[in-house]
């Protein structure tokens, strides 16, 4: 009795080790944006100046104009919002513009190209950008041919409009 309760122990002990040892998966080192805070500064009306700044908590420490910084070029828009999704940050500028860039190193990975209007936010599914952009004014400054701008790849692309 005592030989079986025994192996029924290393059994469990076994199990165990081969349980707890499970490989997390692919790590990689946090970059220098990956904890903090990111602040968006959305620019000044006609000035296209928008721009990213990121505090880090731990130190205090507020640096400007990352984006700028990190890509040698301004980002050049009105920025309306920021999107973290499938390991990559979307800045979205309601002038237009779509930047995709690296979350842990603010580096440019791609762009929207096309005609937007007065793009929103987006979100992605099934390898595509799905835009919200406001559309064209009209003569009373209404925003009646609102759309959804979809992109075929997550890295940018040319835009397809669909109503």
């Amino acid at each position: 009795m005592k030989f079986a309760y025994k192996n029924q122990l290393g059994v469990l002990a076994l199990f165990y080790l081969l349980v707890a040892c499970n490989d997390s998966g692919n790590e990689r080192p946090l970059g220098a944006y990956d904890t903090g805070v990111l602040i968006i500064n959305e620019g000044a009306f006609g000035a296209n100046d928008g721009e990213v700044f990121h505090l880090d908590p731990s130190t205090g420490i507020l640096k400007e104009n990352v984006f700028e910084a990190e890509n040698n070029r301004p980002f050049a828009g009105l920025l309306e919002d920021i999107v973290l999704e499938e390991e990559r940050l979307y800045l979205v500028a309601n002038t237009g513009k779509v930047e995709i860039v690296n979350p842990g190193d603010f580096k440019s990975i791609g762009s929207v190209i096309g005609d937007l209007d007065i793009p929103r936010s987006l979100a992605t599914a099934q390898g595509k950008l799905f835009i919200s952009d406001y559309g064209p004014y009209d003569a009373s400054f209404a925003t009646p041919d609102s759309y959804i701008a979809v992109v075929s790849g997550l890295d940018g692309g040319t835009v397809k409009k669909e109503n």
